[in-house]
């Protein structure tokens, strides 16, 4: 686990959080054990007293895949949440990754219960055709002004470079 800038290995956390999605994983609660863990190291970062903080969960589906159900995994998504908007003392910002599987139902659902609840959606795709020298895929970004029951859609390319990643305007 990444908390602060330093990995840190316990190998009893690990234990735990195991061990509780393999006793029930349809039990709403079997996701706990891990969400205390984040709730910990955040509020150890807060006590240092920074300006904000981005809670980063990379691959969400993979807690699908270990077996926990989807009425677990939004629970803890919107504890995650009320952590980074209520709990602690400073600002912070929920960021989940997932990778789309449409051969997956509960992927699938998963990602539409993300979708429906995130302020902004960025979808990457590859290339439909294959390769190209120009552009390396598709992104899409999807904010929503929930108060005013809009949102605002933009699509771009986008190439990969060594230095960084350019943006290009559909089209080309």
């Amino acid at each position: 686990m990444l908390e602060a800038g330093n990995i840190f290995d316990d190998s009893e956390i690990k234990t735990e959080l195991f061990t509780s999605l393999n006793k029930n994983p349809l039990d709403s609660n079997c996701l706990k054990p891990l969400f205390e863990c984040i709730k910990n190291a955040v509020e150890k970062v807060s006590t240092r007293k920074p300006d904000g903080f981005v809670l980063f969960i990379d691959e969400i589906s993979l807690l699908v895949n270990l077996g926990a159900s989807l009425p677990a995994i939004s629970s803890f998504v919107q504890q995650c949440y009320t952590l980074c908007a209520k709990l602690s003392n400073i600002p912070g910002n929920l960021l989940i990754g997932s990778i789309i599987d449409e051969c997956d139902s509960e992927n699938e659902r998963l990602i539409n219960y993300l979708t429906y609840i995130a302020d902004i959606n960025i979808k990457l795709e590859g290339l439909k055709t294959g390769y190209s020298k120009e552009t390396d895929g598709k992104i899409s970004i999807e904010v929503k002004n929930k108060s005013k029951c809009i949102s605002s859609h933009q699509k771009q390319l986008f190439k990969v470079t060594d230095k960084g990643t350019k943006l290009l305007p559909l089209g080309i």
